[in-house]
């Protein structure tokens, strides 16, 4: 690799890391095509609203969005938890899905999203996988407050029981 093109590939990870279209742009991939995704119209403004919530994550805010199977939610999704993750490591995040089962496969998908992607490692190098810590409903990274009991993320339905949790 050229000193030009890795000089690019940081300035790109940098940009990434507080801009979640850059991110999306950089990190998320069609797995149709295993190429960065191309995004429609519906997804830029969910993109939007997304880089708002990133932007002021204590602020309150809450939307809905509302969208065909096959839309890419998801894909979007999984991707701003993972970005989120990178930005605010000693924070717990929680994603909500109409079942268990769902939300263990959305889960599971932020996981490898963090643990496997190159660009996410470039755009976040100092995320880790707390490997004590790693499976599919509720996982850590590694961060500064060891003694915090709570995982960095936790999924569940809609339907169950998510008392307690932070």
């Amino acid at each position: 690799m050229t000193s030009d093109r890795l000089r690019r590939l940081e300035l790109l990870a940098i940009k990434s890391s507080r801009n979640f279209e850059a991110f999306c742009q950089f990190a998320v991939v069609d797995p149709r095509t295993g190429r960065p995704i191309k995004m429609a119209a519906h997804q830029r403004e969910l993109v939007k609203t997304l880089q708002h919530i990133g932007n002021n994550p204590r602020g309150g805010q809450k939307f809905i969005f509302i969208a065909p199977p096959g839309a890419g939610k998801s894909q979007i999704l999984i991707a701003f938890a993972a970005w989120m993750i990178g930005k605010f490591p000693a924070e717990h995040f929680g994603y909500l899905s109409y079942n268990n089962d769902v939300a263990a496969e959305r889960s599971q998908a932020i996981r490898d999203f963090i643990g496997d992607s190159t660009p996410y490692h470039l755009t976040f190098p100092n995320i880790e996988p707390d490997p004590k810590h790693w499976n599919a409903s509720r996982f850590r990274v590694i961060r500064e407050n060891i003694g915090d009991p709570h995982p960095t993320l936790r999924s569940g339905g809609t339907t169950s029981g998510i008392v307690s949790i932070r």
